[in-house]
């Protein structure tokens, strides 16, 4: 019965049922479910450490594959190429903006607006930096208005990102409603 009861609450592998059968003592035996939830527990925690290591080396793919790390066999190291030195030097640029900078003034009023579902939030809150640092003011936490010109590099790490979908950019080039920006 507990063995039944253990293939029935999940203990699928012929091998599972006999690990928890035989390594149970006779006056044990009714713990048989107890240790079939345990080494199911167990298993999930693997699985999910797999799936993080599989995350990491499809990070790592992606970056070899656009040319920006590369891998030194004989030290077991990873390197960044010139490519990707230059990238995270324009990221760094983006992302860090010492707030003596003086950004690029554009004539027109720019509002940037963007709604960026929740599952990619750590990608929302990249955009929130950026334009901050770009030197944007906040109207609300995904309207942004400032007379700053819009850097390119910014326009292509939305599209390598595929937020472009989610972010409106607006260039407001007559007076109306909104107040002059200092």
């Amino acid at each position: 019965m507990n063995i039944l009861e253990t293939i029935g609450e999940g203990a699928a592998y012929f091998s599972d049922v006999m690990l928890i059968t035989l390594t149970t003592a006779k006056s044990q035996q009714s713990s048989i479910p107890y240790r079939a939830r345990l080494l199911k527990r167990e298993r999930r925690w693997d699985r999910l450490e797999r799936q993080k290591k599989q995350r990491f080396y499809n990070l790592l793919y992606k970056l070899r594959k656009e040319g920006l790390v590369e891998v030194d066999p004989l030290e077991r190291k990873l390197n960044l190429t010139a490519a990707g030195l230059e990238k995270l030097s324009k990221l760094k640029l983006m992302i860090f903006r010492k707030p003596n900078h003086v950004p690029e003034p554009d004539s027109n009023v720019n509002i940037v607006a963007f709604d960026v579902p929740e599952k990619y939030k750590a990608k929302r809150n990249w955009l929130r930096e950026v334009i901050r640092g770009l030197g944007f003011k906040m109207l609300q936490k995904s309207v942004w208005i400032g007379k700053i010109k819009i850097p390119k590099e910014f326009l292509e790490e939305l599209g390598r990102l595929k937020l472009i979908d989610y972010v409106e950019i607006l260039a407001i080039t007559g007076s109306g409603t909104v107040r002059e920006i200092n």
